[in-house]
């Protein structure tokens, strides 16, 4: 086995920073991470050491734990992060009873990196126990989800990315329907293209793909921020941690 020591990042969306007062380090299915601040809070920078046979071996499992601590700061902390990357990898093997350091790769990125949001002592934690939990599988899915919506730039978009995961957590439309129904006493709500009545949220679903003029720009930048807290008390109510 060689060990291999990589370096990454994970980049916030431009509006936002984030500030660790502490570093940060657990260990978790034989890795063994640490987390600190760049410089300008733009961006947090990951080293993850791991023991593997190979550098390909390596890399999937530091990509992978970076991808999961990206989707986990996106819902504990409502902090949206654009991408992870790999940026470097060295490896130390035994040669003759001494060890050998060999520096792989050291890639040069370039990345557009606002609110500030600080993790101080408690938070970081609590945020330690939540990165060494192991979590449904499912959960974890919807992680996915949410970050891809969190991050997506056009309202329109995030709109409809929520709402897909309504429609994943939920059994059927009408069951959306309810949920959304049992949330909000007094909701909006318009005819759909059958003349059914439905929700204002699953009418504005249902003409995100609209080309005409009167395709609902502002009503869906005004009903954004309760979709966003529809999703996230959904989440909640399926995976209670």
């Amino acid at each position: 086995m060689i060990n291999y020591q990589i370096s990454g990042h994970l980049y916030l969306a431009e509006e936002f920073q984030l500030g660790l007062e502490n570093p940060l380090f657990y260990q978790l299915n034989g890795l063994e991470v640490f987390i600190k601040n760049s410089p300008e809070n733009k961006r947090l920078n990951v080293t993850v050491k791991v023991n593997s046979e190979n550098k390909e071996s390596a890399i999937i499992r530091a990509e992978n734990e970076l991808q999961r601590v990206s989707n986990l700061i996106s819902w504990f902390h409502n902090v949206p992060i654009i991408k992870c990357r790999i940026s470097g990898i060295t490896f130390s093997k035994k040669k003759d009873s001494q060890n050998v350091v060999v520096m792989m790769e050291n890639l040069s990125l370039s990345a557009k990196l606002c609110i500030m949001k600080t993790m101080g002592e408690e938070s970081i934690k609590k945020f330690n126990e939540q990165l060494t939990k192991s979590y449904d599988r499912n959960f974890e899915e919807i992680l996915i989800m949410w970050r891809e919506a969190l991050v997506e730039q056009s309202k329109g978009l995030k709109f409809f990315l929520f709402y897909r995961i309504l429609e994943r957590l939920c059994s059927s439309r009408r069951e959306v329907e309810r949920f959304i129904e049992g949330k909000i006493i007094s909701i909006e709500r318009r005819n759909d293209w059958r003349g059914h009545q439905v929700t204002i949220f699953t009418f504005l679903r249902d003409n995100i793909h609209s080309k005409n003029q009167k395709f609902p720009y502002k009503e869906i930048e005004r009903h954004l921020p309760q979709m966003q807290n529809l999703v996230r008390t959904k989440i909640q109510e399926s995976f209670p941690i």
